[in-house]
């Protein structure tokens, strides 16, 4: 950000990240720092993050993580993908109400600045790590 501010200070610094860490308080520092804080927020149900966004930790919970974005008082960007299909012959369309809703009220709750969302309406997934 040093460098930003002496040589381009009308550049923004952004990050985009899974928030697995921002409720580390050196990492959610740092976030509160740069421009443009890009955090993802795919749904609400753990049974969906673990099947699709496979988090390396056991211990990973959507409600703690929905609780850390709206830590950030506003000054978070949500980034979420919407999609529909199957993967692992599993359905992975989180395009319902069943999902949607409880992410509208999330999203309510983490008062986020902006929201930036993908839409991947029918695709056959790419070849994931093996």
């Amino acid at each position: 950000i040093a460098l930003r501010d002496k040589y381009f200070p009308q550049a923004k610094v952004s990050v985009l990240s899974n928030a697995t860490f921002a409720h580390r308080t050196e990492v959610h520092q740092a976030l509160m720092r740069v421009d443009n804080n890009i955090l993802k927020l795919d749904t609400c149900c753990d049974e969906y993050i673990k099947m699709v966004n496979r988090p390396a930790s056991s211990h990973y919970s959507v409600n703690d993580i929905i609780n850390t974005l709206a830590s950030f008082k506003g000054h978070v960007i949500i980034q979420t993908m919407f999609m529909k299909g199957t993967f692992e012959r599993k359905n992975v369309d989180n395009t319902t109400d069943t999902y949607v809703t409880p992410w509208l009220k999330a999203l309510r709750h983490i008062a986020p600045k902006h929201f930036h969302r993908l839409y991947v309406l029918h695709s056959k997934f790419p070849l994931l790590m093996q």
